[in-house]
């Protein structure tokens, strides 16, 4: 009884380690094709989305004007929920410099400021860029990143105004 159970147990052990074995090689490379269908697909969402000419710049969904604090707090309450998402929007303030990209921001009147990110469509940053605190016209159309989920807002290089 004893050698059977040891018998049992042993070829339960290699059937064990030979279904791990077979499920780690074949989700490998089930995830390694899933990763380059994804990075495929994103590489093509992303063309899309540089594709300035498939947009038809006119048809402004929204208007944010400088100065309107309210305007840029509803749009970003819309802007959570992707009501705004594809849509073309003009907006005019003033631009501050980050890492990578630009934000248009508003202030209140003691000062507190809201805005958001906005990207010019094959720009290089910084050298394509308004200078810092630049009062700005833009017009662009709100994409969401496949890559980060982040939203912003991409604007080709010609619909992009300096007033100040």
């Amino acid at each position: 009884m004893k050698r059977m159970t040891r018998i049992l147990s042993a070829l339960l052990a290699v059937l064990l380690i030979g279904s791990v074995l077979a499920s780690c090689s074949g989700g490998s490379d089930k995830t390694d094709s899933k990763k380059a269908d994804e990075a495929a697909e994103s590489k093509v969402d992303q063309t899309e989305a540089a594709q300035p000419a498939a947009v038809d710049y006119t048809d402004i969904a929204l208007t944010i004007e400088d100065g309107d604090f309210d305007g840029i707090v509803k749009f970003l309450e819309a802007w959570e929920s992707g009501q705004y998402d594809d849509k073309v929007i003009k907006v005019t303030g003033i631009s501050e410099r980050r890492v990578s990209n630009c934000t248009v921001i508003e202030k209140d009147g003691q000062g507190t400021g809201r805005g958001f990110s906005w990207e010019i469509i094959d720009g290089k940053f910084p050298d394509d860029y308004p200078a810092e605190d630049a009062k700005v016209t833009l017009v662009g159309q709100l994409k969401v990143d496949n890559q980060y989920g982040a939203r912003k807002l991409m604007v080709p290089a010609e619909n992009v105004t300096v007033i100040e």
